[in-house]
């Protein structure tokens, strides 16, 4: 035990100023969600039970932001839509059955982004799905 040296190695990220999000730019499967709206038109009337599901993204004003703590996706229209904690959005058993009996379903989506201080930035957009 005596004479034994033990060396262990860290990495520290030190970070000068706290930078939260102000404000967040929606996408869709990387696409720009434009005028507070995005369709995703499936083609036809039965192409509904191919559709699966696209991903909501976000990219945070100011760019450099690094205070972010977490991230939540919501969807106002359970019945219809799911949304999961990456968000991905699909249609629900029920979204699948309202939309073969009707042209579209849409819904409200609403991402908030939590920063390190407490304070967040949301942005929202309807989204709809179409059959034509």
């Amino acid at each position: 035990e005596w004479g034994r040296e033990y060396t262990k190695t860290y990495a520290i990220n030190v970070i000068n100023t706290v930078i939260p999000v102000t404000s967040l730019e929606l996408t869709v499967d990387g696409n720009a969600v434009t005028d507070g709206k995005y369709t995703v038109s499936l083609g036809g009337k039965l192409s509904f039970s191919k559709f699966t599901g696209v991903t909501v993204g976000y990219i945070p004003t100011p760019a450099d932001a690094n205070a972010i703590t977490s991230v939540a996706y919501k969807v106002d229209d359970t019945t219809n839509f799911s949304i999961d904690d990456n968000g991905k959005i699909t249609l629900t058993t029920m979204g699948k059955i309202s939309l073969s009996s009707s042209s579209s379903i849409a819904t409200k989506v609403t991402v908030t982004v939590t920063n390190a201080d407490g304070s967040t930035a949301e942005s929202e957009f309807t989204f709809t799905v179409t059959k034509g």
